[in-house]
Order: structure tokens, then sequence, then C-alpha cells
């Protein structure tokens, strides 16, 4: 993070006030670049208010714009996107990066609420398509092009690695749902992919049979995906038995 020696910018996030360089943040971002600008009341108190936004992503963002990357984090992100989306702890399942979906829910709950906690503590380690799912969306709401691609290959390669955890991977797509397609269409391609690809796992989730009921849009987006993989796959099919066929002629007139 940055050091707190000649910064010249603050942000301001609920509590927590994150000082960092202009040179570093407005260059990357077109949101802070235009903010700091001298028709703007930010250019001159040299203060930005993030009133809206979690300061555990905050913080990584800005990891990101010095580092050129973000560490998974701590529980919370999982606890209030189950509270939010109406999950009680006794309905989640074992995630493969926690011996315990409940303990590490509550575990988290016990951390956040804490006000002798800095929220921007990591305090307990997992990977999460949650997480890469929010910092594409805060990617998206301050034009960070580059931090957008990295979450994307972050999702990608969670996937990839069989890091498959169905309840955090369908709270990511209720994160992205709301963005404008035209901002989001890079992942959400990449997520329609993924529930084709991972159509067994996830037909046998009830979170994911809540999500295709909940979101049509996204529904009628994956089987649209599948209908189309499967026309492709018979397409194939028949070229192969076609190029059978007439192999098969050619060789009989031998």
């Amino acid at each position: 993070m940055a050091d707190d020696k000649y910064t010249d910018l603050a942000l301001i996030c609920g509590p927590h006030v994150f000082k960092v360089h202009r040179n570093v943040i407005c260059t990357q971002s077109s949101f802070f670049d235009i903010a700091c600008l001298g028709q703007f009341k930010e250019a001159s108190s040299r203060e930005i208010a993030l009133p809206e936004d979690d300061p555990v992503l905050i913080k990584k963002m800005i990891s990101f714009l010095y580092h050129g990357e973000y560490s998974d984090g701590n529980g919370k992100e999982v606890w209030e996107a189950l509270q939010r989306h109406h999950y009680e702890p006794d309905e989640v399942k074992p995630f493969p990066w926690a011996p315990s979906a409940t303990q590490s829910a509550i575990a988290a709950s016990d951390n956040y609420q804490s006000s002798d906690k800095d929220a921007t503590e990591d305090t307990l380690q997992y990977s999460s398509f949650l997480l890469d799912a929010q910092m594409f969306a805060i990617g998206d709401k301050y034009g960070i092009p580059m931090l957008k691609h990295c979450a994307r290959l972050r999702f990608e390669k969670r996937a990839d690695n069989g890091e498959w955890d169905v309840l955090s991977f369908c709270l990511a797509v209720r994160e992205l749902e709301p963005l404008p397609w035209s901002a989001s269409q890079v992942l959400k391609d990449l997520v329609e992919r993924l529930c084709y690809r991972s159509r067994e796992i996830l037909h046998e989730s009830q979170e994911f049979v809540d999500l295709l009921r909940d979101l049509p849009e996204f529904s009628r987006a994956v089987l649209l995906f599948s209908w189309r993989q499967s026309i492709t796959l018979m397409d194939v099919r028949a070229c192969v038995t076609q190029r059978t066929l007439v192999d098969a002629k050619e060789t009989s007139h031998w």
C-alpha cells in the first residue's frame, strides 16, 4: 500500500481513509482522473468520498493500482452476500476453501461486526468467484480496464483449477447481473460458458436452481448458449458421420 509520505489524495470510504498518489491512481482510472480535474471540488480538497463502497474492495482496488494484483480476501464478502441474498448459515454447504462454511461465515461475521477490528484486514483467506466478480464491478465503476481484465482472468483460472464453489459462483452471477451488458459482456460470456461446461455440477445445486428462477434474463442466456453448443455439436457429429460415409464409399472403389 502507499506510504503516507508525499501522498496527495485521500479516498474516504466510511471510517477509513486511504492516502494515495494521484499520479498512480488517476493515470489508471478515468473516474479519478476526471474527479481530480480543476473544475471539481475534489481537485482542491484532494479528498474523494466513496460512501457506497466496501472498504475491503477499495483497499484491494488500490493494491491493484500500485502492484498490478489483488489478494484473496477474508470471509466478510461471503457473509454479507449470504445475508444480502437471504441465505442462512445453516443452509451453506461446505466449501473447498474452508473446513466448514458455517464456521467461516460466523467467524467472518464476528470480525466484521467488531468495531475494534479494521474491516480491511484479511483474517480468513479463501478463494472466491464472488470476490473476482466484485472486483470486476469495481473496475467497471471506476474506469479501470486492467482491473476488469485481471478479475476476469482470475475468475476463469479458478474454474480451470477446479476451485468450484457453487454458492460463490451463484452469488458472483448476482453481483454481475445489474451491470450493463456492454460493460460486462466479457465476463458474462465466460459465465455462460462455465455454466454449460459445468452443468452436471450446477444442475444438482439448489442455489443454481434458485438463480435461474430469480434471474430470467440470465436463464435465457444460459439456455441459448447451451442450445447453440448442442447445435454445434450435432453439426460436428453430422460432419464426422458424413466424412466417414464418404471414406467408406471411396474405400469400396479400391
